[in-house]
Parts: C-alpha cells; sequence; structure tokens
C-alpha cells in the first residue's frame, strides 16, 4: 500500500498552502503553536492553520481547526478534504470517507476526492468501492493518468482472484504510461506487475528494473523484481 501512496504523490500536488498576504501567515504561525487558533476569524483563516498544524504532524489540532472552518462555513468543500486527509494520517478510515464523501456531495466532479476516497477504501480492503471510485474519476476525467494507475495496480495485484484482471491491467498501466509520456518512474512499477500478471515476465523484469534504478533504497521494489525473474507475479497480502 506505501507503493500506491508514492505513486499518487508523484501526480498530484505538492503542496496546498500558499499563503499571499503577511496577516494570514503570521495568523497560521501563531494558530499553530495555539490550540485556540487566536487571530484566525473566517474559514479560511482555520483551514490555513489547520493545513500549517497538519504539515507540523498535529493530527489533532488540525483536525479541531478545519472543523471550526467548516462550522462557520458548512459547505466548504476543501476543508472537508483537508480533515478527511487528518483523519486518514491518525487511522480513522471512517471519518476520511466519510469526510471525502462530503466533499464529493459539494463538489461532484471533485476527481481528487475520488482518487483519495479510492485509496482510503482500498487501504481497508473495500476493493470494489476502489475501483469504483477510480472508475468515475476516468469517467469525470478521461485524461487522469493517476485513476489508471491506480486502476491497473489493484487489477494486477490484489488477493482477490474474483477482480483481478491482468489484461484490463496492463491496458489500464499502459494508459497510465502514455498520458504521462512514459516519463513517469512510479508507473513503470505498475506496468511491471500488469506485465507480470499476464505472463510476460520479459517485460516485466525491464520496466521493473527501470523502477528500481529510480528507487534504489525500496527493499519492496527490489523483492518484487526478484518475482518477475523467477516467473512469478506480486500479489498483495490480505
Amino acid at each position: 500500500m506505501d507503493f500506491l501512496y508514492k505513486m499518487n504523490h508523484l501526480f498530484t500536488r505538492t503542496l496546498s498552502l500558499i499563503l499571499s498576504a503577511n496577516f494570514i501567515i503570521a495568523c497560521a504561525d501563531l494558530a499553530a503553536q495555539n490550540s485556540d487558533s487566536p487571530g484566525c476569524h473566517s474559514a479560511s483563516d482555520y483551514r490555513d492553520s489547520g493545513n500549517v498544524k497538519y504539515e507540523k504532524g498535529d493530527f489533532n489540532g488540525a483536525i479541531a481547526d478545519y472543523s471550526q472552518a467548516i462550522n462557520i462555513q458548512p459547505k466548504f468543500a476543501k476543508a472537508f478534504e483537508d480533515r478527511a486527509k487528518a483523519n486518514n494520517a491518525k487511522g480513522n478510515f471512517k471519518g476520511a470517507i466519510d469526510d471525502y464523501t462530503q466533499a464529493i456531495e459539494l463538489t461532484p466532479h471533485n476527481t481528487q476526492a475520488y482518487i483519495e476516497r479510492g485509496i482510503v477504501r482500498q487501504q481497508i480492503s473495500d476493493l470494489v468501492g476502489a475501483l469504483t471510485d477510480f472508475n468515475q474519476v476516468v469517467v469525470l476525467d478521461p485524461n487522469n493518468p493517476v485513476a489508471y494507475n491506480n486502476i491497473a495496480w489493484l487489477l494486477a495485484t490484489t488477493s482477490d482472484t474474483s477482480l483481478r484482471n491482468g489484461a484490463k491491467s496492463l491496458e489500464n498501466a499502459t494508459r497510465a504510461c502514455e498520458l504521462t509520456g512514459w516519463s513517469i518512474p512510479a508507473v513503470y512499477g505498475t506496468l511491471a506487475a500488469s506485465y507480470a500478471e499476464v505472463g510476460n515476465f520479459t517485460e516485466a523484469v525491464k520496466w521493473q528494473s527501470f523502477y528500481v534504478k529510480s528507487f534504489p533504497d525500496s527493499n519492496d521494489a527490489q523483492n518484487r523484481l526478484n518475482l518477475y525473474k523467477n516467473h512469478k507475479p506480486y500479489h498483495e497480502i490480505k
């Protein structure tokens, strides 16, 4: 599952905390030092404060600030997304799914919320729900490489034989590579797993070797390469 997170972060925004006004910066910094978040008045202020706390690993403080932002502005979709992220970091997967669901209800074309909810669902082994979310992203945005990549990884590596589908996995992995110009090393690992699942271990070893070169410190990556060299596919353990 760590592999899926690394891939997702390579495709998604790097940092949402970009503050343009000195007053807001001062407010957020002060709030991060005080659980009462003095100096914050608007929903945006509390969200900014929550983002600072989240980046510092204070997930409880972040959740409190995001909740205050939602209390002030009940239809603040971004605050629901941020609170979902903090809940997920704490291991509160139900809370994360509920918050992502609320964000989706408020912003039905929010592909990032679908992707994030799908990843959380995959964490709790709701693989059908995860696939549903990833496929919905493809419906909303047919050129979204993250969705194709995540679908491909799940279909190739799931422990659930009723869902595993090497051919469809390879189709989705290839599409993810095409959409990224074959330039994102993280997708090579997905493509390798897909080739292994259809029994093409020559291609699996080739692409996994490219992946290992980009992530040389990853024991998991090397272990998968060893599997492919021994003509064995990689399947996640329940």
